[in-house]
């Protein structure tokens, strides 16, 4: 194949020289003209004039390091328990979360309206034919059907959803009561990259360990890589998973702990940071097997997603096609049981807050409970979500449209900063 020198520019090829080239007819023309060009050159690797892009954004983080911190961790912050207040007054959330199940429903029924309505104008105009106006009709007659049946399940959950908003308001509560339970998260986090470190280092000395060969057509190296060092990979992968969920884990624990214990305590004001504390002595002494046990459930699953993954690209690559949809089919598959863990594991380790169970008692108490209540679940799961899907807005709301306020620099700064603090 023919080549040509070329310089990377934000994920393009220039050939080499064509810069100077473009450069020396502008400085022509402008010369020509009375004009002097000064401090043009040609576009560095990075992408732009000069310094580049990622110089220029990292300059701006660092220069504005304060702003990001501020407003990406503490205005958010603010904000989060500014809702939780709010979440808290009498009726607030209650109003909020009828008001919108009931608005549904009215657009609903105004949408079957209008598409009713429309089917109507398309018979007697002439210009539709029957079978559009037909076609409308019946989806005037689906989306009708929906709202009936979306009506039904309102009524049916009515007093369910009541209670789910109440559930929420407890949380709120509870977690006024503890702020210290937000930082449960950056724990985590902390964890996480003491853990990443000697774990980055063991990937880089197996992916060192391959044999490098030079495609002979296109010049580009790859490495190939025998069975023991495939095997080594996957074994990473899998304490990559492992680690993390049982960091997960070690979260959701701890907090089912310390909202129990809030929750059984006749006085909340003896409940605080006590209670954190508490929470986490009990999980390191009592359920860190729990713990371990329901990662490692999680970490096969995702496990057996990673090889599926890497058969799927195989077949991809070597064109068959049955082996490629069968892999789709059990990758699925490995999707819901995946997502059916985490709820379950969830659940069981709020059990095993509340009674000490052992992680396999503790999973099947949690399942046949939620067999029992499986509406009161599914109302709660959507209140809550709803709840979090509000919270997340406003905070996100908070800092985008805060920062470029405070931000006097160039324009091109205020899109950074917005990038890092989201």
């Amino acid at each position: 194949m023919w080549h040509m020198a070329s310089t990377n520019v934000v994920g393009r090829c220039y050939i080499d020289g064509s810069f100077d080239v473009i450069l020396a007819a502008a400085a022509d023309t402008a010369t020509a003209n009375g004009v002097t060009l000064t401090g043009v050159s040609a576009p560095s690797e990075s992408g732009t004039a000069g310094s580049g892009f990622i110089t220029d954004f990292l300059g701006d983080v660092y220069g504005f390091s304060g702003y990001i911190f501020g407003f990406g961790i503490g205005v958010a912050t603010l904000v989060a328990f500014l809702y939780l207040f709010f979440l808290r007054i009498p009726g607030v959330l209650t109003i909020i979360i009828w008001t919108i199940i009931l608005s549904i429903a009215v657009f609903l029924l105004a949408g079957a309206f209008m598409l009713f309505s429309l089917s109507s104008t398309w018979r007697d105009d002439g210009q539709h034919s029957t079978s559009e106006a037909d076609t409308m009709l019946y989806i005037s007659y689906f989306v009708m059907a929906c709202a009936a049946i979306y009506l039904c399940l309102i009524l049916v959950l009515g007093k369910r959803i009541n209670m789910a908003v109440s559930i929420v308001k407890e949380a709120a509560r509870a977690l006024g009561a503890m702020p210290g339970l937000i930082f449960t998260p950056v724990i985590q986090v902390i964890g996480l990259v003491i853990f990443l470190v000697p774990w980055f280092i063991y990937v880089l000395f197996i992916a060192s360990a391959g044999e490098m060969s030079v495609d002979p057509i296109t010049g580009s190296r790859v490495f190939t890589y025998d069975t023991n060092s495939k095997y080594a990979f996957l074994y990473m992968l899998f304490c990559w998973f492992w680690t993390s969920e049982f960091l997960v884990a070690c979260g959701q624990l701890m907090i089912a702990l310390a909202i129990s214990c809030w929750y059984f305590t006749r006085d909340k004001k003896e409940t605080g940071q006590t209670t954190i504390n508490w929470s986490a002595k009990t999980l390191f002494w009592y359920h860190l097997g729990t713990a371990a046990f329901g990662s490692l459930v999680i970490a096969i699953i995702l496990t057996i997603r990673a090889i599926i993954s890497y058969i799927q690209r195989k077949a991809k690559k070597s064109g068959n096609k049955i082996l490629e949809y069968v892999m789709c089919i059990l990758q699925c598959c490995m999707w819901c049981l995946e997502k059916i863990m985490r709820f379950l594991n969830k659940n069981a380790y709020i059990q095993t807050a509340i009674y000490g169970y052992s992680f396999c008692k503790a999973c099947r108490n949690a399942f046949f409970l939620l067999l029992r209540n499986i509406l009161r679940v599914a109302a709660v799961n959507m209140v809550a979500d709803f709840v979090l899907l509000l919270g997340k807005v406003s905070q996100r709301a908070s800092v985008i449209y805060l920062l470029p306020f405070l931000s006097y620099s160039s324009p091109t700064t205020v899109p950074h900063l917005i990038c890092v603090c989201v």
